[in-house]
């Protein structure tokens, strides 16, 4: 009797072994970055204001820790926008915080891609006018609002510039040098052999 009841539990747990053996759900890498010049404007892109406020603080800590420093106020506009630098505590000069980059990265289950972009273009064919920043940033908000953006999620802060046409646009550090700024003129520069 002992047996036979063993090889019914053993049969029982069959289809469930086998249901753990079907097909895999296919994912899909995500990369998807947008910039917000505040926690509320974050939010109105359907992140998760605590996301959005986690990612000013740390866009914000960095800021302090990492923006160029400058002796004087114009070397500082030179490298940023006209009156856009304040002054430090120290007296140096440093750029305004000009919001801050949140960023997705990861793997998501494409069933839910497809979800996140259909309710992405039915925002934007709603009259919701905005740039691909603006679409990337709902993109972001969907994803990490439906629980895929455990751990995946990074920011940085983002501050004012011009283009080399003069137009004025909101970038990071990284994108910045990335284009070949050198901020030859900051205290750090000017420090490093």
């Amino acid at each position: 009797m002992r047996r036979s009841s063993v090889k019914l539990v053993l049969a029982g747990a069959l289809p469930l072994a086998l249901a753990g053996c079907g097909p895999s759900e296919q994912k899909d890498t995500v990369n998807a970055k947008a910039n917000f010049s505040s926690v509320q404007e974050c939010a109105d892109a359907k992140v998760p204001v605590n996301i959005c406020s986690d990612a000013y603080m740390q866009a914000l800590s960095d800021h302090r820790r990492i923006a160029p420093t400058y002796d004087d106020k114009a070397s500082c506009d030179a490298d940023f926008v006209p009156d856009y630098c304040q002054v430090t505590s120290d007296g140096k000069y440093m750029p305004k915080l000009g919001g801050f980059e949140l960023g997705f990265s990861g793997q998501v289950p494409k069933e839910a891609l497809d979800r996140a972009n259909q309710e992405v273009n039915q925002s934007a064919s709603a009259g919701m006018s905005g740039t691909t920043g603006l679409m990337a940033g709902l993109l972001i908000g969907n994803l990490l609002s439906n629980g895929f953006g455990n751990n995946r999620y990074y920011s940085q802060p983002i501050y004012q510039t011009r283009d080399d046409r003069g137009g004025y646009y909101s970038s990071s550090l990284p994108s910045q040098i990335d284009r070949g700024k050198t901020f030859g003129r900051s205290t750090q520069a000017q420090s490093s052999p």
